[in-house]
């Protein structure tokens, strides 16, 4: 049974219920144009979305275990370096989340999803080492994680040569 049709330059088709189907609408002369968009079905295209979202999940898991090991983390001891790498790693998380919200969100919203998402889940991690008796609250470190996603976002955003290092196929590049 039919579920609707359109036209298609200058032919008619049909296309039915069962059938997963995306339209591509185009204005031509005085008359709008529908023409179908065949996208990949199955399993493979779920897994491409998956994958896009392994390396924030695993940014998000290494900066839970970060926080949550026994001691102080060991780095330089330099004035402001714990500070920096907050402002690094959570730049990094934000600009991964920028990415993966890439598909369905429109620009102007995805940059305040990721930003969203980076803060909320900075409080989470300040308010986790509040609980571990070897670590402390620190409102500061809450603020270099906010300022590093920011910093980020905007310039994965409006730099392409930002872009352009992160877009990069390493393993097409090592394998050479």
């Amino acid at each position: 049974m039919p579920f609707g049709g359109c036209w298609r330059k200058d032919s008619f088709f049909e296309f039915r219920e069962s059938e997963l189907l995306f339209l591509d609408c185009r204005r031509v002369g005085g008359f709008f144009v529908f023409s179908r968009m065949d996208m990949p079905k199955g399993p493979e295209n779920q897994f491409s979305k998956f994958r896009l979202w392994l390396p924030p999940i695993g940014v998000m898991a290494t900066i839970v275990y970060a926080s949550s090991v026994g001691g102080r983390p060991s780095g330089p001891d330099v004035v402001g370096f714990d500070k920096l790498a907050h402002l690094l790693v959570f730049g990094l998380l934000g600009t991964l989340l920028f990415r993966c919200l890439r598909i369905g969100f429109m620009e102007h919203r995805r940059w305040l999803v990721a930003m969203v998402g980076v803060v909320a889940f900075g409080l989470v991690d300040e308010s986790l080492q509040f609980f571990n008796p070897a670590r402390s609250f620190d409102p500061w470190d809450w603020l270099a994680d906010l300022s590093g996603a920011l910093l980020a976002i905007y310039l994965y955003r409006n730099w392409g040569w930002y872009r352009k290092i992160l877009e990069t196929r390493l393993w097409g590049r090592l394998a050479k």
